[in-house]
């Protein structure tokens, strides 16, 4: 069943290859607002009690700088695991398989008029 555009959010570890949803989001949201929930979600999962006070305090006091592609929404978030947010052209759910497709910027020497590539992934849900 197709869905529409929205934002993917999931973990990725490096060494396993493993990836998890975490969350589906509005594409109405904008690029800071899911930076924000993604980097709140990561000190959530991973900070100790103290990272966590300092974060409350003043987010910019904790290292925890997303990556974010300049010419369209990537976002990476964290270490090892680490967070990445996609804005997903379309989403679709076929049994618990979500597949999305976005594109990326493949030639960017031109910044005015870089050239994409459309992609796409799926992951497994959980329920």
């Amino acid at each position: 069943m197709k869905h529409g555009p929205g934002w993917v959010i999931f973990e990725e570890r490096n060494l396993s290859g493993d990836r998890r949803l975490l969350s589906v989001l509005s594409p109405r949201k904008n690029q800071q607002f899911v930076v924000q929930f993604m980097q709140q979600l990561y000190v959530d999962r991973f900070a100790t009690i103290a990272n966590r006070l300092a974060f409350k305090k003043s987010s910019s006091n904790y290292p925890l700088e997303p990556m974010q592609d300049r010419f369209y929404p990537i976002i990476h978030v964290g270490h090892n695991p680490f967070f990445v947010g996609i804005r997903a052209l379309d989403l679709r759910l076929t049994d618990n398989v979500l597949e999305f497709t976005y594109k990326i910027a493949t030639d960017t020497s031109d910044p005015f008029h870089p050239v994409y590539e459309p992609r796409s992934q799926s992951i497994v849900v959980d329920g």
